[in-house]
Order: structure tokens, then C-alpha cells, then sequence
């Protein structure tokens, strides 16, 4: 059976005269963006009946390419007397939970997937994928930004039960789980539920053969066991059981297991006793309601059309780990080769891609390299419907990848002070993306050079195979051979100890790109959370030794060497030595973190110090905690300086993941003792306004 007709006829369905909302559920408060480190941001829901809102969810948009990064739970709520009482439930996210727009969006989704509102700030964009697949949000027309003041919000105002009642209010004191500045509601009575809209239409003269129903009730509504049948003049009558039955809980659509015959007569009648609503007192449909039609020839089933991709045609800012997307005009199914990626320098890409789906998200498991010329090939003959249609073109697109580079980033940051600068870099590099601890992003990031299948570690110098399925801990492969040593695993190592000021896994700087990286899992464990020191094998430091691979590495079982080093029993929490080629990245990696994370919002504040009392391990909860040694990293900051291709690579594909940079690699000579000891002055004085960024970020 085709849903397409049931498209084609949407206007037509709603034959019958609108309802006046008795009441409604809607988003009615939103903070995103302030002065300071946008703390607090958060999400209001209201329900004007008064029901429990934890069926419902709040799914976040980025208008950078419509896809979604979020998809949340509300909880059950709370009663407030605003005139009348009301259901409210808020949504409070992490630091940068929510994105600061030009433009983002955020979509209510009530029971069954069904989207209830899709709302932007900054503009308007579609989405792609997710319950919201394909719809254009509707703008608020008001937005707040980096002079809103902490503590604001943006808020509805009006009287009534709803959200037509009411309009979006300039920034204010934020009202969480409150009454908004002048708002009130007014009572709404708990009306019986009704047929809105139907497909067919009461008396239509020819509806397809093989087409779907499609009933829309004017709210929620249970559903009894024999709640709908159809009597038809040839094909006899259905009941519920001789149709698929998809939707709800307001909308439904009716697959019937045959199809009807053309030109016999039908009649559909909904058992009212069987269709009650969920809101107070059930209350049954509002009188029997019958629809009659006659049925007509069937319709030939349209083929699909790709509607959109990412990167567009002539694209030349595609970010080097961007993933491709491709958007159809319906579910399609692919074969082997529907997808394919070739560049300049780069070669021919391996792409990974769903079996089937509406958008595609066409995973490359590399980073491309920058400016290079690509081309992406969506292949008709390998992609078709659900009902065997092939797609109606293909498209080749052609497009350049993102130049890497530092452009205007930096444009604020004031170097007139050690305090100053501190405070400005903060700002600068504070608000990025947050990736959920994710293995995708950094097995590009420490991808090997040689082989875009591997990634290549930072203690061990050993190439593995990538995924789950090669050398990853937990997978299924049997581990790579790395010098004399067979069955070796990798996992992620915390540069910055997760134990030493951030031990939760919801906290942006446990899941920090610029901090993570892939390591051998045995050489993990011996550097656990000690300090970066120097440790000297004539202290009985001893030796996690590299291997020899692709020019670099090979330790030899002499201090220093081309080894790390590592000891538990010289005081507190021991020490770890890094080898010469990775000393520099692992200091500037430490160095970003002391900057990037300066407190507030439960984040934690990093410190680097030289006093070992100071290191110790600390709970989720504390306000401060400190890493080092501070004089140890600087000096391996200027012996190791930042110009291996290596760490400079993946300062951009962290930048096109999470959207912001490490300043010690792009900036060196910031990295100072005055630096690490300042505090943050009373006023910071930034530079030029804060940059935008292509994933909606400031």
C-alpha cells in the first residue's frame, strides 16, 4: 500500500470545520545564550490541561545542516497556579546543551512521535532526520545573545489556554517552573474528543484502491479493541484486524491487508465508545461517525527523488570530519555502492550508510584534507522504495574541502595583560559541541597516516585496526601485534585524569575531544592519574617502550630514549614521562584544558600547579581541582614545539567536530608561567565581537 495519495490529499482531508482549542501543550519558556558562560540553559513546557508531560520530548535541531544533537525526555511536571493551574515541566542542560543559533531549533514531540510544535530562534531552517524530518520551523521572532544578562530568559506572554493566545517576550528574569511576566492562563473545559480531518473524505467519488486511510482526531484518544470497521459492496467487510494500524495518539493511519476493489462502495463507522481521550474523565467520541466513499482505480506508485544532499553542489567550505548527507522524498533502500566518495588527495573514500531510511547520514570514518577538490556520487540504480521503484536521478556533486586555519578565531582575544589574555581565551574557546564520549570522532582524530582504517596511539606509537570490530577494547578483533606483543586493544585515555576535577561522565570536560586520545590500553594503566614529570630510570622509573613506526619511535631500554617512563613510588600519585615526540601535545592538550575550564555551571575549574599536595584525587562535586607538573609541561611545551603535521591535523578535525580550537597550538608563545599563575580579572575586556561559527556556535 502508498502513503503518497495520502499526501498528495492532505489539503483536501481537512473537510471538516476547525476546532477551538480546549487546551495545549507547548513550549512557553527558553534560555540559550548570555554574557557569561551560559549557565543554566533550559527548556519550559506547559500543558494547560494539567496532564503529566513525561510522554513528551524535546528533540534540538542545528540549523548548520538541520540535523538533530539531542533528543530529551521532560520530566512529569508540576502544578502552577498562573489564573488557572497548569502542568510545567523544564529541561535544564549541561554548559552549551543548547547551541546559540543563526539559526537552531527545538521540536516538541508529544506520544507516538507526533510533533507538536518545531520552533527556531536566529531564523528558520528544515529539518533533516528525526521526528521533525522535512518540516520548516517556525521562528519565535525574538532571540537572546552574548550581552543577554545570566539569569534571563525568553519568555510567552499573553492570557489564555493556548499557545495561539500568546506571544515571545525580549530577554527577562528567567521564570523556570513559574509564572512568566505577565502571563495567565484561563480555565479550559475538558471537551469531548471528535473526527477532525479523515482520507477519504465523507462521500469521496474515487478514492484508490490500494491507498491508505487516514483518521485525525481532535486530541489524543485510547483506542478498544473493535473500534473501526468498513463495509464494503464486493470486498466485504474489515475490521481492526485486517489492517495495519500506524501513528497515534491523535492521528492514525488504516493499511488494509488487501486492497479494495474499484468501484464498489464503502462505508468506514468509528465505534464512539471505543475512541475515548486522555485528558481528565475519559470521554468517548463525540457520536458515531461514519464516512462513505467510492472506491476508484489505483494509483501507480510515484518513485523517489533525492530532494537534497550535504554538501550541496559547488560546496567549498565542507568541513573536513563533516559526515555527507542525502535527503529523500521518501523511505528508500540502498545497496552496496549507493554512496560514493572520491578526492583529489585523498583517493577513494569507504563510506558506511543505513540500509534504509528517509536522510542518510554517510559516515566517512576519515578527515579529508583541507582544500582538496571531491566529489560525492548518489547512484539511482542502486537505491529504490519500499515498494521496489527505483529513484527517479541520481546527482553527482562536486565540492572543496574547508581550508584549515585559524581566520578570525582568535580576532577577541586581548594579549595586553596575562589576565587579560586568560580571560579572553576562555571566552573564546569556552562554548563548543559536546560529543556523548564518542569513539567515532577521535578514531579520525588519531587516525594513522598511513591507513585511514587505523588509528595510530599516543604512548605505544602502535597502529591498530579501527571500530568495534577491529582493535578497539571490547570489540571483536583479536587485538593488533605492536613490536614482540600480539593481542593488543586500545581504549581513551583522560590526558587531564578524569579523577583529578571531573569524574562524571555528563560533564563536558570528561568527554572533550581536545583532551581525549586513543591509547594502548596496557600503557593507559600505567599512566592512570599521575602527573607528567620528568622519571629517570636511575630513579627506578620504568619504561613503557614505543615502537618503531613510520620514522618515529622505537625505545631501546635507555633513559630517555624513545620511551615513556613511569613510576608510583616517588609521592603523590607517582609520575609519568611522556616520550620525546608526543611530550609537546600532551603539555598544549593539559594547557587547553587549565584555560578552557575556569569553573561555574558545574563545571570544574582546572589548575596546573607544581605542588604535588595540590594533585589529589577529587569528587565530582569539588569547586577546584589541579593537574602538572606546571614547570615540567612548559618546558616540554618549547622542546617539542607544535609544528608535527600529526598534532596539527587534528586541531582541525576537533574544530570541525566540536567547533573550537586549542589557542597553544595555534598561538604558542601564549603558553607562559605569567599565563598558568593569573587569575581572572574583574572585568574582560574582549577584542573584536565573537566569531560564528558554521555549526551555529559563538
Amino acid at each position: 500500500m502508498t502513503f503518497r495519495y495520502l499526501r498528495r490529499l492532505t489539503g483536501l482531508a481537512l473537510c471538516l470545520s476547525p476546532l477551538v482549542a480546549n487546551a495545549d501543550v507547548f513550549i512557553n519558556e527558553i534560555h540559550y545564550d548570555d554574557v557569561d558562560a551560559d549557565n543554566n540553559e533550559s527548556v519550559e513546557v506547559v500543558a494547560t490541561a494539567g496532564e503529566t508531560l513525561s510522554a513528551y520530548r524535546i528533540v534540538r535541531y542545528n540549523g548548520s545542516g538541520g540535523a538533530s544533537y539531542g533528543d530529551d525526555l521532560l520530566p512529569a511536571g508540576s502544578s502552577v497556579s498562573c489564573g488557572a493551574t497548569v502542568s510545567v515541566a523544564t529541561l535544564i542542560y549541561p554548559l552549551n546543551g543548547l547551541q546559540n543559533g543563526a539559526p537552531d531549533g527545538l521540536a516538541l514531540v508529544g506520544p507516538g512521535d507526533v510533533v507538536v510544535q518545531f520552533l527556531s530562534y536566529e531564523g528558520t531552517f528544515t529539518a533533516i532526520g528525526g521526528p521533525a524530518n522535512g518540516m520548516l520551523s517556525t521562528s519565535i521572532g525574538v532571540e537572546e545573545g552574548f550581552a543577554t544578562p545570566d539569569g534571563f530568559s525568553l519568555q510567552l506572554s499573553g492570557t489564555g489556554n493556548a499557545y495561539a493566545n500568546f506571544s515571545w517576550q525580549q530577554p527577562a528574569a528567567a521564570s523556570f517552573d513559574g509564572c512568566n511576566t505577565s502571563q495567565t492562563f484561563t480555565g479550559g473545559t475538558d471537551a469531548q474528543p471528535s473526527l477532525a480531518s479523515s482520507l477519504p473524505v465523507n462521500n469521496a467519488p474515487a478514492f484508490p484502491a490500494n491507498a491508505n486511510l487516514q483518521l485525525t482526531f481532535s486530541e489524543a484518544v485510547d483506542l478498544g479493541a473493535s473500534w473501526v470497521q468498513v463495509a464494503c459492496s464486493t470486498s466485504g467487510t474489515r475490521g481492526v484486524a485486517d489492517f495495519t494500524i500506524s501513528g497515534g495518539p491523535s492521528a492514525y493511519g488504516l493499511d488494509p491487508s488487501l486492497d479494495f476493489t474499484q468501484s464498489e462502495t464503502c462505508t468506514l463507522t468509528l465505534n464512539a465508545a471505543q475512541i475515548t481521550d486522555r485528558g481528565g474523565m475519559a470521554q468517548a467520541l463525540a457520536g458515531n461517525s461514519t464516512i462513505a466513499f467510492t472506491v476508484g482505480a489505483p494509483t501507480v506508485n510515484d518513485p523517489p527523488v533525492l530532494l537534497a544532499t550535504t554538501p550541496m553542489q559547488g560546496d567549498n567550505n565542507f568541513p573536513a570530519a563533516g559526515n555527507l548527507v542525502a535527503l529523500f522524498s521518501e523511505a528508500v533502500t540502498t545497496q552496496t555502492g549507493a554512496f560514493a566518495l572520491a578526492c583529489a588527495q585523498s583517493g577513494n573514500i569507504n563510506v558506511s550508510f543505513p540500509a534504509s531510511g528517509t536522510s542518510f547520514s554517510i559516515d566517512t570514518a576519515t578527515a579529508l584534507i583541507g582544500g582538496e577538490s571531491c566529489t560525492f556520487t548518489v547512484r539511482a540504480d542502486r537505491i529504490s522504495d519500499l515498494e521496489g521503484a527505483p529513484l527517479v536521478m541520481g546527482r553527482v556533486v562536486t565540492f572543496t574541502v574547508r581550508t584549515g586555519g585559524v581566520g578570525t578565531y582568535y580576532d577577541q582575544v586581548n594579549t595586553s595583560s596575562p589576565a587579560q589574555l586568560r580571560c579572553t581565551l576562555h571566552q573564546t574557546i569556552r562554548a563548543h559541541t559536546e560529543y556523548p564520549y564518542g569513539w567515532d570522532q577521535l578514531e579520525i582524530a588519531d587516525e594513522d597516516p598511513l591507513n585511514s582504517n587505523r588509528i595510530l596511539d599516543i604512548y605505544r606509537n602502535c597502529s591498530y585496526a579501527k571500530g568495534a570490530g577491529g582493535d578497539r577494547v571490547g570489540g571483536s578483533g583479536a587485538g593488533a601485534t605492536c613490536g614482540p606483543t600480539s593481542g593488543v586493544h586500545y581504549n581513551r585515555e583522560h590526558v587531564w585524569p578524569r579523577s583529578l576535577g571531573f569524574n562524571n561522565t555528563a560533564l563536558a570536560a570528561h568527554n572533550d575531544l581536545h583532551m581525549l586520545h586513543l591509547s594502548d590500553e596496557l600503557f593507559n594503566a600505567h599512566r592512570g592519574n599521575k602527573p607528567f614529570a620528568t622519571c629517570t630510570q636511575a630513579s627506578g622509573c620504568i619504561e613503557d617502550r614505543t615502537i618503531a613506526y613510520n620514522g618515529q619511535g622505537g625505545g631501546n631500554g635507555s633513559y630517555p630514549g624513545l620511551s615513556n617512563w613511569y613510576t608510583s613510588n616517588d609521592g603523590n600519585l607517582g609520575s609519568y614521562e611522556v616520550w620525546s615526540r608526543l611530550r609537546g601535545n600532551m603539555a598544549r592538550a593539559i594547557f587547553y584544558m587549565a584555560i578552557r575550564y575556569e569553573g561555574g555551571d558545574n563545571l570544574p575549574d582546572l589548575e596546573l600547579t607544581d605542588d604535588r599536595s595540590l594533585i589529589v584525587i577529587t569528587p565530582s562535586s569539588a569547586q577546584r581541582a589541579y593537574m602538572g607538573l606546571l614547570a615540567t609541561l612548559l618546558q616540554w611545551h618549547l622542546q617539542d614545539p607544535a609544528t608535527d603535521p600529526r598534532e596539527l591535523d587534528r586541531n582541525e578535525v576537533v574544530f570541525n567536530f566540536q567547533g573550537n580550537r586549542n589557542p597553544f597550538i595555534d598561538h604558542p608563545e601564549w603558553a607562559t608561567l605569567a599565563l598558568f599563575q593569573s587569575v581572572n580579572p574583574t572585568t574582560c575586556n574582549l577584542g573584536a565581537p565573537p566569531l560564528i561559527f558554521a555549526n551555529g556556535f559563538e
